[in-house]
């Protein structure tokens, strides 16, 4: 662990544990602020009139278990997930809320927004309480797929049997139903997902490329971060060339020969100016999308969400072309998930997940939020539907970013190779050597 993320973190354990010794849950609400219920009660809120009205939801409301004494739901949510934030799509997630008061007059839903990183952010509050203030810990959490993926894997999420859930009803997406699955076990419900893909201007570029040889025989110039910390396509392309992972806690074992056929697949673009040196100056998606914005380039690696957002009407969407024998695609996502509680109140907790997970909401709710439902019925169900068609191919082919602990391994090694291949500092059989060669330090 890093010392920052040390400090940050035994500063949160510290200050929850004296604070809860000394003065109870109440006090601590007042000392940490951002732990603050804002509460949704079915009234209290009065939602400016969004731009789409929701549907009522397919739910019927079920009788709570008799040994349950739930009165309260806790639901933590990131900023951009506010249900009082003023969106279309904030509009509509607290009207879902509001139907679950509505429908559950006896149980108050406690909405806390808190930061996605950092101190008070999602992952290291819910560490820390779930340590040494577990009063305090929400009945659902909102979660970005990496983080989901380490609070799984270091126990502090509930497990979802499938026993307990039919993932049928939901006609799930298989990446999105792989989002939730951690060393195959689930651990929460897909809530809403993004996936990468590429964007190009039809009236400039012609025919879309179908394979990376056509991409390359083209010519065209295709802007994506090499400098970028995550290194996805890099990765990408090595598993597209066949190649896996293999973890534990002591070492990343990898597929040689497929780590030099994608290098080898780098170099080829890189000679073809497909991918030019200054890509490696280039550390964001946005950057990306930007350079397609302004004719810098003729295709531009990007997530889907970065288009939904503007929709450009000279720009199209179009799936990765296939590399090798396999076309892939990489999808990220946030995660419903339960943090470790009794089980009567887990079923309770359960009900409203379920509210949030409804098909109905999901198709209203994404399409004003700009982000990709898990379901390919409600993805259909969009009112753009050539957009959705458009969108299900893409989404065909996605699979689940690697893992958080491949992605802190191997993302920086990739990177650097990639920025050393492209600025023609060593060729592609070097760059694969490179990362063999630390991996097995």
């Amino acid at each position: 662990m890093k010392a920052s993320l040390l400090v940050r973190t035994l500063f949160i354990i510290l200050t929850l544990l004296g604070i809860g010794l000394i003065t109870g849950c109440e006090q601590i609400y007042e000392q940490m602020p951002y732990l603050r219920p804002v509460t949704n009660d079915g009234g209290a809120v009065v939602p400016p009139t969004p731009t789409a009205q929701l549907p009522q939801p397919d739910i019927n409301p079920t009788d709570l278990p008799a040994s349950q004494e739930v009165s309260t739901i806790t639901l933590w949510l990131p900023p951009q997930f506010d249900p009082q934030n003023g969106t279309p799509e904030g509009v509509l997630l607290e009207q879902q809320l509001t139907q679950f008061s509505a429908d559950y007059p006896d149980i108050t839903v406690d909405v806390r927004i808190k930061a996605v990183d950092g101190p008070g952010g999602l992952l290291e509050t819910l560490t820390a309480a779930s340590e040494v203030a577990p009063a305090v810990l929400p009945g659902i959490i909102l979660l970005p797929r990496q983080d989901f993926d380490k609070a799984a894997l270091t126990g502090l999420l509930m497990e979802v049997g499938n026993d307990e859930l039919d993932a049928s009803e939901y006609d799930w997406l298989p990446y999105a139903d792989e989002l939730t699955r951690i060393d195959g076990k689930r651990y929460g419900l897909p809530f809403t997902a993004d996936v990468l893909t590429l964007a190009y201007k039809p009236a400039q570029s012609g025919a879309a490329p179908l394979t990376w040889q056509e991409l390359i025989q083209k010519k065209a110039l295709t802007a994506f971060p090499a400098a970028e910390p995550s290194a996805l396509l890099p990765l990408l392309i090595y598993q597209s060339q066949g190649g896996g992972f293999t973890a534990d806690e002591t070492s990343l074992v990898l597929d040689p020969q497929a780590l030099e056929a994608g290098f080898a697949s780098i170099a080829d673009a890189s000679a073809a100016s497909v991918f030019p040196s200054w890509l490696t100056e280039l550390d964001t998606y946005g950057q990306s999308w930007q350079a397609l914005l302004d004719s810098r380039s003729s295709y531009s690696l990007v997530w889907v969400s970065q288009y939904l957002e503007e929709q450009p009407e000279d720009i199209s969407l179009i799936p990765l072309p296939a590399i090798g024998s396999t076309a892939l695609t990489y999808a990220d996502g946030w995660i419903l998930a339960f943090p470790q509680t009794s089980p009567e109140r887990y079923e309770t907790f359960r009900i409203l997940a379920g509210y949030l997970v409804d098909p109905e909401f999901q198709s209203a709710w994404t399409q004003a939020a700009g982000l990709l439902p898990p379901s390919g019925a409600q993805l259909a169900s969009w009112m753009d539907s050539e957009l959705s068609g458009i969108l299900l191919e893409i989404t065909a082919n996605a699979q689940p970013l690697p893992s958080s602990e491949v992605q802190d391994r191997l993302a920086p090694l990739m990177r650097e190779a990639t920025i050393d291949l492209l600025q023609g500092r060593v060729s592609f059989s070097e760059a694969a050597d490179q990362i063999i060669r630390s991996l097995g330090k």
